[in-house]
């Protein structure tokens, strides 16, 4: 979808947002046929006529119009030559806000506004919508999907078990990427300017642009073996996980690769997640294996607060600090690392360095990814979800429910999920069969 979003402070005067009557004149109001509350933001769908230039006037209100948008006790904002579907971002959750839009042609007067509608936006995470991929999978697993900006142009990127790699802008509509390998990709994040998918026999691919994918040498003795995960720190650091204990480390953007020197007693236990923060990466897996690293190269163990985890351990996220366009910052007050794994484990670290196992919502599923935007996001088998705004009070679990008269995906496995906080904020999943949720 189409999101403008250049919204200005409504100091200018009534007479300039009417437009200068000119030598064009005004148009009728657009009927507005939706509005969606999204993060920090508002979506508007209005009919446009060709050769109008629209307005959208907005403010924290119970109504607002075009006339009275300076004289508000509130700050009311424009969004000048607006295009269908609008995307207002900067708003406050939990505020009300109205929203009004006029049109003129030739640069003439505004004409009236449309009748005022309103909206609450509110953290992503809560609603989710399934979008069709729009392009065959062929039955295919979606294993893994990251988010990242490639010349100032935010995409999602998923992979496949098929070999398959895919593009979106939106998270709605998918576009099909040659990998050159087909063999399975597991995983696939972003960092530094570069995606960088892994998976079995070794296999490591990167790219600047989510397009064109270079196959990269991993290290040696591990080109036979599957990577599960993979992790970048931003600063062209990269770390690999998978089966076997494996862990192979990049200091050159995935260019060249080393086996890092793994903690003798951490066993040969699969890993299966990984992520970077508070200056450090933490890898998880099977048999409760938790590890920490600040190079990527040396590892040692966690260090558990009470009973440590015995179940698979699948996924990991870190709260890292996020400003959101409308200027509040979102960080979470209690956990900053995340773990989860199967029969629903749940585990938290304030730090990356001491390991608590928490009590779950979900007992009877196995959790398999993990994310922090605005907050905590867990996504696992038979569809279900969560939510936590600080790692330790989670919502009651929900399942994704599907439109009729598809068939549910409550048996379906969701094995990967995202954020993006440009422009909005808003987080994709994907799963078996090429399942593909957004929730804005």
């Amino acid at each position: 979808m189409t999101r403008l979003c250049l919204p200005i402070i409504s100091i200018i005067t009534a007479m300039i947002l009417q437009g200068c009557g000119g030598v064009g004149s005004s148009a009728p109001a657009p009927t507005v046929t939706n509005i969606v509350a999204a993060d920090s933001s508002a979506i508007i769908t209005f009919t446009a006529t060709p050769g109008v230039e629209y307005w959208i006037f907005s403010a924290a209100a119970s109504s607002i119009t075009p006339e009275n948008c300076s004289s508000v006790s509130v700050t009311c904002r424009t969004l000048l030559g607006a295009t269908s579907p609008a995307t207002i971002s900067g708003l406050t959750n939990g505020t009300t806000y109205s929203f009004t839009i006029n049109g003129r042609t030739g640069g003439g007067k505004g004409g009236p506004g449309s009748p005022s509608v309103f909206a609450i936006p509110r953290l992503a995470g809560a609603s989710w919508s399934e979008e069709p991929f729009t392009v065959t999978v062929n039955g295919n697993n979606l294993r893994g999907v990251t988010f990242g900006t490639v010349a100032t142009a935010p995409l999602f990127v998923a992979v496949s078990d098929a070999g398959k790699i895919f593009s979106s802008p939106d998270g709605i509509v998918w576009a099909p990427q040659n990998s050159g390998v087909g063999t399975s990709l597991n995983a696939v994040t972003y960092s530094n300017g570069i995606y960088m998918a892994v998976g079995a026999g070794g296999v490591v691919l990167t790219s600047g642009d989510a397009i064109t994918w270079t196959l990269q040498t991993s290290a040696t003795a591990v080109n036979t073996l599957e990577l599960l995960a993979v992790a970048g720190n931003g600063a062209g650091g990269f770390v690999a996980t998978g089966a076997n204990g494996r862990i192979i480390n990049s200091t050159t953007n995935g260019t060249s690769w080393a086996v890092a020197t793994v903690n003798p007693n951490a066993g040969v236990n699969a890993l299966n997640g990984i992520t970077f923060g508070n200056s450090k990466y933490v890898a998880v897996g099977a048999g409760g294996t938790l590890q920490t690293s600040t190079d990527g190269n040396t590892w040692l163990a966690g260090v558990w607060n009470g009973t440590p985890a015995a179940a698979a351990l699948n996924g990991v996220a870190y709260a890292a600090t996020i400003t959101a366009d409308n200027g509040i910052t979102y960080t979470t007050t209690g956990a900053t690392f995340v773990v989860i794994g199967a029969n629903g484990t749940l585990v938290t670290s304030p730090d990356g360095a001491t390991w608590t196992l928490q009590t779950t919502p979900v007992t009877s599923s196995n959790l398999n990814a993990v994310a922090y935007g605005r907050q905590f996001v867990v996504v696992g088998d038979t569809g279900v979800i969560f939510t936590s705004a600080n790692g330790l009070s989670w919502t009651a679990p929900q399942t994704f429910a599907p439109p009729t008269p598809r068939t549910s995906i409550n048996f379906l496995s969701v094995t990967g999920v995202t954020h993006n906080s440009v422009g909005g904020s808003s987080y994709s999943t994907v799963g078996t069969q090429g399942e593909n949720w957004l929730s804005l």
